[in-house]
């Protein structure tokens, strides 16, 4: 950018708010140049700073539930929202978790869920209702911290695993988990689960 350039887009800058920094105070043609030059230099390096921080992208996730009981509520690092996975089945997918777009060696994520409830019963053994709905009593959140297996680029979507006894995995991955490059091996026991306060 050429000197007066530089010159031109801090009058246009000045002119609007009505002086910056003392500008208005200074003699412009002896200083204002480098003035200008200072506050560029300043901006590009602040710039570059907020470059270095983790870049980060919203993707879909979806739950797979591998136990007997369906999970109706899926909170992933404080994002999400009802997800329904019913037992032994797979959730739709949803929007949006947000994760680096680089993978860091011990990433994790914090996977809170609810387990579907059980229908209040009387002493008979009967099904409670109140004008006619079941009375449903709610199970508490269950909680787990997992490590994200490493991933590339195209990200794909951010995959959970339900296993038995409250073990949870997650992957991010463009893959399914019946494609032979799923990054998990989806076994009753994985080698590294994470495991939920029962």
């Amino acid at each position: 950018m050429a000197s007066g350039e530089v010159m031109d887009s801090v009058r246009r800058l000045r002119a609007s708010t009505g002086g910056f920094c003392g500008v208005d105070r200074m003699n412009w043609r002896v200083h204002g140049p480098r003035a200008a030059r200072w506050l560029l230099l300043a901006a590009g390096a602040a710039m570059l700073v907020a470059c270095g921080e983790d870049e980060k992208t919203a993707v879909s996730y979806e739950a797979y539930n591998h136990t007997d009981r369906s999970i109706i509520n899926i909170i992933i690092n404080g994002e999400g929202g009802i997800l329904n996975a019913p037992a032994h089945d797979g959730g739709g997918e949803m929007c949006c978790v947000v994760i680096p777009n680089e993978w860091r060696p011990g990433l994790k994520a914090t996977i809170k869920w609810r387990e579907s409830g059980d229908f209040k019963r009387d002493e008979r053994g009967q099904i409670v209702r109140v004008d006619g709905v079941p009375v449903v009593i709610e199970r508490p959140y269950k909680e787990a911290t997992v490590e994200i297996p490493k991933y590339g680029k195209p990200l794909g979507r951010f995959r959970i695993h339900f296993l038995h006894a409250g073990e949870v995995r997650a992957v991010v991955s463009l893959y399914g988990p019946t494609h032979r490059d799923y990054p998990i091996p989806l076994t009753n026991e994985p080698a590294t689960p994470a495991r939920a306060p029962q």
